[in-house]
């Protein structure tokens, strides 16, 4: 069998997408099917784990592939996990470095000339910060459709991995598809220690306290600013009155800023319900609105930050649209719950608010 694995396998893998990137928040990885074993690469390079019984048909210093079952054939059912163990050993980037979104937008140019044409490239961040790029194919050709992704290994490198499956059978198995990638690292990989907390500003004590209308968020924020409940619980803040006499987002200067502040995910209605789960942390949320934002016309600046607030875990992103910045912020309220705060400025503007909006959440009482 392995004579007929190898070429549908590495012919799905070394296929490319087409240029066209569009950033989407990560698919959901509740798959009830238990990732009780794990890869143990004798090279060193990756490990992952994937569902018992699972055999492995290939393994060498460069490629790895596990089945569900002793063969893949490209049939109804089965499922098969085949990868570069490092990029360097992808034809089209040998040599190569960078995010994996650069990453794959490269291999998707080299693919062009070779006529591949697999759709949009995403970007997204794994639940402990890594990044991951991927893209979805379908190809009668080698039989089946996939998901080629690259992943952030933790250790300065990537691998790339796809999953493939029968043709028409991805849409049932892709929360199994991401909860192995979700696990996909660089052996003995751990994630970062949380930072440290940001040091407070000094405000000298030109504060007053807001208390929304149903009392499920109280914060300080400075003098002169102004907050109003636009329902019981959500929250708009301006720093200043004639803000709201603005047209537009781009209308707003240098000393314009508004924020609305979401109490909770539920009051959040951005945040999709079904993407509210017990594996939802604050870079969750941030990832989900930086995302979205590249298909609004935000460019990001810098990466993700994920720090903490307090003694609370938060993360944030800051954005350029064309003629004003955005900065989303979500902070864990103590409760098993996320405070959300989306912050708009005039362009170039965001840096004159930000320590205040962080001293603004790190008083925050919400539930």
């Amino acid at each position: 069998q392995m004579m007929a694995v190898e070429p549908l396998a590495f012919a799905v893998i070394e296929t490319v997408a087409a240029p066209g990137f569009a950033p989407a928040p990560m698919p959901q990885t509740d798959s009830g099917i238990a990732l009780d074993t794990t890869y143990d690469d004798y090279s060193g390079q990756v490990t992952f784990q994937y569902p018992a019984g699972w055999q492995i048909l290939l393994d060498d210093d460069e490629t790895i592939l596990v089945a569900s079952e002793g063969s893949y054939d490209g049939l109804s059912g089965q499922f098969a996990i085949v990868g570069f163990k490092s990029t360097e050993y992808v034809p089209s980037l040998t040599g190569m470095t960078g995010t994996p979104i650069e990453l794959l937008e490269a291999d998707a140019q080299a693919g062009v000339g070779e006529g591949f044409d697999y759709g949009d490239l995403y970007e997204g961040t794994l639940q402990d910060g890594r990044s991951v790029a991927y893209t979805y194919v379908s190809d009668a050709s080698v039989g089946g459709d996939g998901v080629l992704f690259i992943v952030d290994l933790g250790n300065g490198e990537a691998a790339m991995m796809m999953v493939i499956t029968a043709l028409g059978d991805m849409v049932e198995v892709e929360p199994l598809a991401f909860a192995v990638i979700e696990t996909v690292a660089a052996p003995g990989f751990a994630p970062a220690p949380v930072p440290p907390a940001l040091p407070q500003t000094d405000t000298g004590g030109n504060l007053q306290t807001y208390v929304n209308p149903d009392g499920s968020l109280s914060f300080a924020h400075p003098t002169g600013w102004v907050a109003e409940a636009l329902d019981d619980r959500v929250v708009l803040i301006v720093s200043a009155e004639s803000v709201y006499d603005l047209p537009d987002l781009d209308s707003l200067g240098p000393n314009d800023m508004i924020a609305i502040i979401y109490p909770t995910i539920a009051d959040n209605p951005d945040y999709p319900a079904e993407f509210a789960d017990e594996n939802t942390v604050a870079s969750t949320i941030v990832s989900f609105y930086a995302s979205m934002g590249f298909v609004e016309g935000y460019q990001q600046e810098g990466t993700m930050e994920i720090f903490t607030l307090g003694a609370m875990e938060a993360s944030s992103s800051y954005a350029h649209a064309a003629g004003h910045d955005r900065l989303v912020i979500a902070v864990d309220n103590g409760y098993g719950d996320y405070v959300t705060l989306i912050a708009y400025s005039g362009l170039n503007a965001m840096p004159n608010f930000e320590q205040q909006l962080l001293d603004l959440l790190a008083s925050a009482v919400a539930g």
